[in-house]
């Protein structure tokens, strides 16, 4: 994923899809940290449901 254009293109338009790439990888990663943190919250509010019981 992280394949940062190592080819013979101009350098301008490397760095735009180096950056491109980096802001890509940058977005999933925060979409994967708010999934995890989801998760985890769901499964303490779970164990807290379950203590009620």
């Amino acid at each position: 994923m992280l394949d940062l254009a190592l080819n013979d293109e101009p350098h301008s338009v490397n760095d735009n899809a180096i950056w491109l790439q980096l802001f890509r990888f940058d977005m999933i990663n925060h979409q994967l940290q708010r999934l995890i943190a989801t998760k985890l919250v769901n499964i303490k509010l779970k164990r807290k449901m379950y203590r009620f019981h």
